[in-house]
């Protein structure tokens, strides 16, 4: 009668394949974090430039007299990257320094929007964003101020200085990259340009 040998793994090769099948996932996975890092620092060097402020529209509301604003920021974006990458979120603000003369800026206007635009590799684009006063929601005696002096000055023809501070978030095939941006600008009236 002939036996019947019966042959089961080791236990050694199977822990040796286990042991095998770790590493390479762990290797791959190693592998990957660092091109998905090499990948974000690429699209990180997206640039992002104010190109112009203009002062679209000045009028004052009787009452309250406060002085309202149209203005518009124009962003130029500029994409090194050899992909497309969709800007989808600003959130800018617009602030003007103390009339005073301290340290102190006041927030003259602020845009969140979701607008979505497409940068295609290799380019520039520019956008236009349109962002109004607030000046009758927040009042208080040094906004008013601020906003007398500005409205003054751009009626008399002078480009007051502003900063645009906040954060351009853009989507890529790695997920969503959020940019600041914080630029001292002059603004200029619709006549100017």
């Amino acid at each position: 009668m002939e036996s019947v040998k019966q042959t089961f793994p080791r236990k050694g090769s199977v822990a040796a394949r286990f042991g095998a099948g770790i590493f390479l996932l762990l290797s791959l996975s190693a592998i990957s974090c660092f091109a998905l890092r090499q990948n974000v620092k690429r699209l990180e060097s997206c640039k992002f430039r104010v190109a112009d402020v203009k002062a679209e529209k000045v009028e004052f509301i009787s009452f309250p007299p406060i002085p309202k604003m149209l203005l518009r920021v124009d962003l130029e974006i500029e994409n090194p990257n050899d992909t497309e990458v969709t800007v989808y979120g600003f959130d800018l603000s617009v602030t003007s320094p103390s009339p005073s003369g301290e340290n102190e800026e006041n927030e003259l206007a602020r845009i969140i929007s979701k607008q979505e635009t497409v940068v295609p590799a290799f380019s520039k684009k520019n956008v236009s964003l349109s962002l109004e006063t607030l000046f009758e929601k927040r009042m208080n005696q040094n906004l008013l101020l601020v906003a007398a002096v500005l409205t003054r000055d751009i009626l008399s023809g002078k480009d007051p200085n502003l900063r645009i501070k906040g954060f351009i978030t853009y989507k890529s095939i790695l997920g969503d990259v959020d940019l600041p941006v914080d630029e001292r600008v002059k603004l200029q009236s619709k006549n100017k340009s």
